[in-house]
Parts: structure tokens; sequence; C-alpha cells
């Protein structure tokens, strides 16, 4: 069994994946900015990116490291891009044969968020340095930015980008901690030096998930088209007196982006079941507390 250390392990991901690392024998070393549950990890490590964490991974020595964290705020870039890679040159010296970065589909060096250009900038360093990347799509489960845009339909009127006719890309929460643990043992198709996307093939369009989730959670939202030039304008306005939406303008621009494209997913090379939109929001709402219809 090997030793995994999470970075983010407090995260909607970090924390399904320790369950199903230790499900399986492995140990977990679990990095957080607030320390996690000692109950839910093997080792608990306060860590904040930006601080350096080589006296803990001396100390534990993790074979394999995913890094799951992400911070926000005004110095958010140079905290995510040197302390991500910071902690990447720390667990090697300490010995770890794999690390791997949760990336997104939303990685752009021209990106005009710090998101998209601090993930780029990690994709490309990680894959220089030898580690592996999994760039994702929206992960759905009850977490992260699904669970965002759930809240959202609690309200009368979302309003709809272009009418919601952008693709958006998907994977279950189960199948990336699947992807991961295949890594972890190595049973899977290597990560070393490689940029993956593990998603669905065959996204439903923004409107189609919309409405999937307002069934499964028995919403009653009404989806307003809007064009999403003036949406991008009107939450960029927003987010600068200081108000948090359920979606944020490097959403809004990676919609744009996308613009009724899909993008290419390596699903098939993972091995992993077909999944319709159905059967991922109804599992997720599930997860919530929703009974089924």
């Amino acid at each position: 069994m090997s030793a995994v250390a999470i970075s983010g392990a407090g995260g909607f991901i970090g924390r399904r994946l320790t369950r199903r690392l230790r499900a399986a024998g492995h140990r977990v070393i679990g990095i957080a900015r607030r320390a996690v549950d000692p109950a839910e990890v093997d080792v608990a490590i306060e860590g904040v990116l930006g601080e350096s964490l080589a006296p803990a991974l001396a100390r534990y020595r993790p074979e394999v490291v995913v890094h799951a964290a992400h911070a926000s705020g005004p110095d958010a870039y140079q905290r995510n891009v040197e302390g991500t890679w910071r902690w990447f040159g720390e667990a090697r010296e300490a010995g770890a044969r794999l690390q791997i970065l949760l990336g997104s589909l939303s990685a752009d060096a021209a990106a005009a968020s710090d998101y998209g250009r601090a993930k780029a900038e990690l994709e490309r360093r990680f894959l220089s340095g030898g580690g592996g990347v999994l760039r994702l799509g929206l992960v759905v489960g009850n977490g992260g930015m699904f669970a965002r845009m759930e809240r959202s339909l609690r309200r009368w009127l979302v309003p709809l980008p272009d009418g919601g006719r952008t693709p958006v890309e998907l994977i279950g929460v189960d199948a990336v901690c699947e992807v991961l643990m295949h890594a972890v043992e190595a049973t899977g198709p290597p990560l070393a030096g490689r940029a993956l996307a593990p998603n669905q093939p065959d996204p439903p369009t923004l409107r189609a998930l919309l409405l999937a989730i307002r069934r499964h959670y028995r919403h009653r939202a009404l989806l307003v088209p809007v064009p999403s030039r003036a949406l991008l304008a009107a939450v960029v306005a927003l987010e600068r007196i200081g108000l948090r939406l359920p979606v944020d303008s490097a959403n809004l621009r990676g919609l744009r982006r996308a613009d009724g494209r899909g993008q290419h997913s390596d699903h098939a090379e993972f091995g992993l079941p077909v999944e319709s939109l159905d059967e991922l929001v109804a599992r997720a709402a599930a997860e919530a507390g929703v009974s089924p219809r």
C-alpha cells in the first residue's frame, strides 16, 4: 500500500478521495489550510500555499502527491503557482514518485482570469517536471462548483448565457477518484509527463444540465436567456464591489470561449463507464438527501 499526500484534503474532491484511499488500505497524509479531522486521515498537516511543507514531507515521505489545493484572493495567482510549485519541489526532494495536478479545461495562458492563467502555468511546470495533469471539466457531486450551480437554481429567475447552447464537459466525483486510485496503484494509464482529460464523452449543453439539476433537485427556477456579453459585464461589476456569485466571471469567460465546441476527452483510455447526464445528476441529488421522484 502507498502513502498518499493530498493538498486541499478538506475540500470536495479531497475528502472523497481520502475515503476511497483509506478504504483500500492506503495511508493518507491530509494537507489543508485548517487541519482536517484526524479521524478522517492517517496524518493531518496544516499547510497554506506559499509556506513550506518540507519538514512534514521529509518526515512522512509520501510516494504519491495529489495537488488539489487552490487559493483565492488578490494574490491568488502568485500563491497558487509559486506555492504549488514549491510543494512540488519539496515532495520530489522527499522521494515522491508521482505528483498529480488537478487541472482544469479552463487552463489558458491568455485567459483574463487568474484561475485560468494559474492552471495553465502549473500545467506547463508539472509536465516539464515529470508530473501528471488531469484536465477536469465540471465535477458533478455534492460539492464544489456543481453545488454552487444547484444553489443558484433555488431562486425564481436564473440567467442563461446565450440560451445555454454551450457544451459543458462533465465528470462524476467518483470517476475522478477512480482515476486517481488507478494512478496510485499503477493500474491505469501512466500519468507522469502527460495531461489527460477523463471527462465523459458527448457533453450536454448548459441548458440541458441546468434543466436536469432543476428536475432532480425539485427546483422551479425560470431560466431566462441573456446575451453572455451583457451578463459578463454585470458579473464583473458585481465582483468589483465584493459580491460572491454562484457563477463568476472566469466561468462565464470559459463558456464564451467554448462557443459551442466540445473538447477532446480521454475517457475511453481510463476504461470508465459512460454515464448519462440524468445518472450523474440523480446520484448527486441522492447524496444531498433529495429523494428520487
